[in-house]
């Protein structure tokens, strides 16, 4: 094989390994979301709200607000769907706890708008219903 060959296969080798190893799979690895705005769903109110979400595969999910002064950390007790790279389109429905409070944390991707929709609630009564529309998504910590 020709040197220039050998030069573009090994190109072609590194551009999509990296590219691969970059894949961030929601329900294997450990995943930052971070949100600049959020819209109530009853109400449909607009809010500037800076706040995390931080995924750990199919274990936990933490909701990080105030710049890490309150932390939400609620145990995942069920998983509805994958979504192996969170760059593409996709979605995954959390069924969550935390104390008294249960209900869904839903993170989906739809035509490059990523968001995450919290419908918490204690009891059974009505809690809280926003969609957090995320700026950024980074794997790790």
């Amino acid at each position: 094989m020709n040197t220039t060959a050998t030069r573009f296969t090994l190109l072609l080798v590194f551009t999509f390994g990296c590219t691969l190893a970059k894949a961030q799979n929601i329900s294997a690895d450990t995943v930052t979301w971070n949100s600049t705005r959020a819209v109530g769903e009853v109400n449909n109110d607009q809010i500037v709200y800076n706040c995390q979400f931080i995924t750990r595969a199919a274990q936990s999910i933490d909701w990080i607000q105030k710049n890490g002064a309150r932390v939400n950390h609620y145990t995942v007790t069920g998983v509805e769907g994958s979504w192996p790279d969170v760059t593409f389109d996709g979605q995954v429905v959390y069924q969550v706890t935390l104390a008294t409070y249960s209900g869904e944390i839903t993170f989906s991707k739809s035509s490059g708008q990523t968001t995450v929709h919290l419908n918490i609630s204690a009891s059974g009564l009505p809690g809280m219903n926003y969609m957090f529309y995320i700026a950024s998504v980074k794997g790790g910590q």
